[in-house]
Formats: structure tokens, sequence, C-alpha cells
């Protein structure tokens, strides 16, 4: 009789011992992949580019893609649900890891499914950026995912200049005209850029190539906005292909922030296509070597959109103090000159545009599974 207490007491006792495994075991299960400091890190980067669509395509993945954004913090603007604007802007880099963090839903309130960091800025840093990416994620950078939207860098660089920088040598077609010639010299590594240099954030090839560097190349996927126009719901499948981030691909396209400005005349449009042709070569031979594209293509394709305006008016669609801290945060971007002058830097882009509220994270984000969505992952991920 005393055996059989002992024997069914041990057994008690490994019956608890298995149980509390288990609960233990269930709870690391529960655990975000991405949690981080208590937070859930970004696994997803929307890179850019500014007035290439951003926008849509932010309000697209987190309204249909079920991907969380950012909270702003310690009474920051609005915009920053969109870019937290961390790893490229120094003196926001220097307040640390946490700072960055404490942007994001809690490890408790998102036990599943993917955070979105939209800072299109990120990617205009280059080596520097994609450093401070992987040392932050460590081991985790290998699960990371970036999204790129362009647009054709002269129809880019049109609006970059009426949102940001306008009345500048009095207008567009001035400025190409005073600093073309000054542009081609510094292109070609003889002489000093263009101030303000309007030309560096349109080359997106300078800005992409470091990146292959240290990520790998099936951890990205570009698109351009008359894809993502054109063809919205073969685009936002290739986004899933590539990057296993599923969703609503067959929700209608988002237009957000349309701005309406002067149109450059047709000799700085040549000007401009003839200076920036080798920049796209690149990038084309880039996307190709990489397989990032959509279409076989992509590149060679015009990077037009169907959001471009025709007025002959500059219109705005944010109040005046959103667009005044915008103006601050952002504004002329020029690329480093040397090691030395990165601590004197701030790498910081023109913003596109006014976003949105942040989410509300009270709720947790479900993951969704394979058969939650609207079409099968099958074929070529550069022919959707």
């Amino acid at each position: 009789m005393a055996a059989l207490r002992v024997f069914i007491a041990a057994a008690l006792v490994a019956l608890a011992t298995g149980n509390l495994l288990s609960q233990q075991k269930l709870g690391q299960a529960e655990k975000n992949p991405m949690c981080m400091d208590g937070h859930v890190a970004p696994s997803v980067f929307l890179m850019g580019y500014q007035k290439s669509g951003s926008t849509s395509l932010w309000n697209d993945l987190k309204d249909n893609y079920h991907l969380a954004v950012a909270k702003p913090v310690d009474g920051e603007d609005g915009f920053r649900d969109k870019e937290v604007s961390y790893f490229s802007n120094d003196q926001r880099y220097a307040k640390g890891k946490h700072f960055y963090l404490k942007h994001f839903p809690t490890c408790a309130a998102q036990r599943t499914g993917a955070v979105m960091d939209a800072s299109p800025n990120t990617v205009f840093g280059g080596e520097k950026t994609a450093k401070r990416v992987k040392d932050l994620y460590g081991e985790k950078s290998k699960d990371l995912k970036f999204i790129i939207i362009t647009r054709d860098p002269t129809a880019r660089m049109e609006s970059a200049y009426w949102h940001f920088n306008a009345g500048v040598d009095n207008n567009f077609d001035q400025y190409v005209a005073k600093t073309i010639d000054q542009a081609k010299k510094w292109a070609a590594g003889d002489g000093p850029a263009p101030e303000p240099n309007l030309y560096y954030p349109n080359m997106y090839v300078k800005h992409l190539k470091p990146w292959f560097e240290l990520f790998n190349a099936d951890q990205f996927a570009l698109l351009t906005l008359a894809q993502y126009d054109k063809s919205h719901e073969g685009a936002m499948k290739h986004l899933s292909r590539r990057l296993k981030i599923y969703g609503k691909s067959s929700a209608p396209a988002y237009e957000n922030h349309k701005r309406e400005h002067p149109l450059m005349n047709a000799h700085t449009r040549k000007v401009l296509t003839e200076f920036y042709a080798p920049s796209l070569k690149e990038l084309e031979t880039l996307v190709q070597e990489k397989q990032i594209g959509m279409g076989a293509n992509p590149i060679a394709e015009k990077m037009s959109s169907l959001l471009e305006m025709g007025a002959r008016s500059e219109s705005s669609f944010m109040d005046a103090d959103t667009e005044e801290s915008l103006r601050m945060e952002y504004g002329s971007f020029a690329p480093e000159a040397s090691e030395a002058a990165t601590s004197m830097l701030q790498m910081t882009p023109e913003v596109d545009e006014e976003l949105g509220g942040p989410m509300d994270f009270g709720e947790t984000v479900q993951q969704m599974s394979p058969t939650d969505i609207d079409f099968e992952l099958m074929g070529d991920a550069r022919h959707p």
C-alpha cells in the first residue's frame, strides 16, 4: 500500500510538472517572435520612396494586410505613426533603442502579427542606415522584409520641388536650367553637388546597392507607382509572394494626398530624362540580377503614374501646422561627402505627405493563415 501511495504521488508530480512545462511552452509559443525589450519591433520596412505613392501603399498594407503601425510618443507629430525616422536621423538615433521600440505595440498587446515602419528616408542612408538596422536586429535581421516603391525620377523630382522647395530659383524649370550642368559634373565625380541637391533622392540605385551587402535579395520586393496604380491586384500579390505577407489583394488601390503643381516644360523633361538614363539603366540591372521586381523588366517600362496631376497651380492637402512640422523634419537632402562628415549630417530627405492618425493597439492583431488569403501563392514571383 505504501508503495502504491509513493507511485501515485510520483505520478501526480510528473503530471503537474508536465502541465507546467506545457504551459511554459505555450507561453513561449504565444510570444511574438519580434518581441524586443517589451515591444514588438517592426519586421516590415516600407522604405520609400516619397512622392511615389508611399502613403497610398502604407494605408493599403495596414488596412488590408493586417500590419500594425507606430504610435507617436512624447507629444510627437501625427505623421510619426507612419515614419519614426530612427535609423536615418542622427538626433533621433542618439536617443537609443528603447526610444525607437516604444513607438510600437507591446508584446503583451500583440502576440501575433507583424509591425511595419514606413520611414521613407531609411533607404537614403545607404550603408549607414543598413548597418544600423542590422545592428539593432542582430540574428532577427534575416527575418526582416523590405518594400520599395519607385516612380519615374523626373516626375518625382518635379513633385518634390513643388512640395518642399517651391520658389527656389523662381520655379522648377529655372532651377533645372541653373543646376543641370553642375549636377552632371557632380554625378560624374567631377565637382560639388548643386545646392539644394534635388537630384540625389531620385538616383535610386545609389541608395539601394549597399542594402544588398548586408541583407539577402529574397528579403526585398520592388514596385513602381505605375504598377501599383494600373496592376494593383498583381502588385499586391507580388509583395505577398516575395515577402510572405498576406491580405486582401483585391481591395482597390488607395489614392492618398494627390497634389497639384505647375508642369515642367518639354525641354526640362528632356534634359532630366537624359540625366537619369544611366542611373535607371543601372537600377534595371540590379533589379533583374536580384529578381526583386514585378514583371520581366519593370524598370524598362515607364514609371509614370495615374495619380499625376495636370493642373497649373499648386495646392496643399494638409493643414499649415503639419506642413511646417514636416518641412522642419525633412527638407533638401545632400549625400555624405566622406565618412568624417557622418556625424554632421542629418539624413532627412523631403517627406511626401501628412498621414492619418495612429491605429488602436488595444486589440490584438491576429495573423492570417494561408487559407484566409484571397489568392493562391503560385508561379514565379516576377510574373504574377
